[in-house]
């Protein structure tokens, strides 16, 4: 019994769901994730015929999901400040990614959770501020006492402690799952 095209593409959504979902709560956005995953997704279904099937599938659908984060956070800058560097990192993490990640199974709530608990309150209330109760920038600037870039640049030096320990956490998971 041949499979049709939908249930092909069910399989492949049940396969890469999760590492999906785990490279967008990396970035923070777990309020939105579901949302930005189902967008990877329905982007993948619309642009399958693009696909080079001599090729992995995961750096394709992580490209996509780089993409689709971009556009995101383009289209709510008015709510957050991005800058230039944060889509950069962007671009630096997606090939950290494709260029460690296995097959094998991630948590996607364990690593993300596990590195904020092991920030400093001073380095966490701002990162919470920001990405779980979406304030403004300028707000949580004026409350903590600092000026607009020094924020900034605290937000920027603690994103990457957080993805650093992220993927440190996730390729540990993926060593011991190819283990297994």
């Amino acid at each position: 019994m041949e499979r049709s095209r939908e249930e092909l593409f069910g399989l492949l959504v049940r396969e890469h769901e999760r590492p999906i979902r785990a490279y967008v709560l990396a970035r923070g956005l777990g309020r939105d994730a579901d949302d930005l995953v189902q967008d990877v997704f329905v982007a993948a279904w619309k642009n399958l015929h693009q696909f080079d099937p001599g090729r992995s599938l995961r750096p394709w659908l992580l490209g996509i999901a780089r993409n689709v984060i971009a556009l995101h956070l383009r289209r709510s800058k008015s709510r957050h400040c991005i800058s230039t560097a944060d889509t950069e990192a962007l671009d630096y993490e997606h090939t950290a990614l494709t260029d460690n990640s296995q097959d094998g199974t991630i948590d996607t709530h364990s690593a993300p959770n596990a590195c904020l608990g092991t920030l400093d309150p001073q380095a966490r209330e701002p990162i919470i501020s920001t990405y779980r109760d979406q304030q403004p920038a300028v707000s949580i600037a004026l409350r903590l006492g600092l000026t607009w870039e020094t924020l900034r640049k605290r937000l920027w030096r603690v994103r990457q402690r957080l993805r650093d320990c992220i993927l440190g956490k996730l390729r540990r998971e993926d060593r011991v799952a190819a283990r297994a």
